[in-house]
């Protein structure tokens, strides 16, 4: 009796390993939707394409964000709104203001500074049980936009 009992342990902890590895793995597998062509006359004016993205939501809070190069001109400026959108979800987040942004980032190119957009955690981890985890990783996806603030 002892023996049959640890048999089915054993079959009950392989099977709900299995589901947990299958569980795991498969919004990791998913098709990446493709990237929408960047319009120059739209992108020089007031939205943004990522340059490189981090996607880490297990390591917590500030691991999941977009890092952007913006014209100079958006950077002290108080009239405007920080979005971030990515493609594929409905919905837009708050990337605060303009000026709020760290003062360690290298300056990539004269007329330009680097600004980072992150993700809510917890939006993050229910796109990855969601199955678009791999459209998190694809930086032609992340857009910073810029709105004017109404006066």
């Amino acid at each position: 009796m002892g023996r049959v009992r640890r048999r089915l342990i054993w079959a009950i902890g392989a099977l709900v390993i299995t589901v947990m590895v299958i569980a795991m793995t498969w919004p990791m597998n998913s098709r990446v939707t493709a990237c929408i062509p960047v319009d120059q006359a739209l992108s020089q004016k007031s939205s943004f394409q990522a340059v490189d993205v981090v996607v880490q939501p297990w390591k917590g809070r500030h691991h999941v964000y977009g890092v952007f190069v913006i014209p100079d001109r958006f950077k002290y400026h108080r009239l405007y709104a920080v979005r971030l959108r990515i493609e594929g979800i409905n919905a837009e987040f708050s990337a605060g203001s303009p000026e709020n942004e760290e003062s360690d980032s290298p300056v990539p190119l004269h007329g330009y500074f680097l600004r980072r957009a992150y993700l809510p955690t917890r939006t993050a981890l229910w796109l990855v049980i969601t199955g678009q985890f791999r459209n998190l990783l694809v930086p032609c996806h992340w857009w910073l936009v810029f709105v004017e603030r109404v006066q």
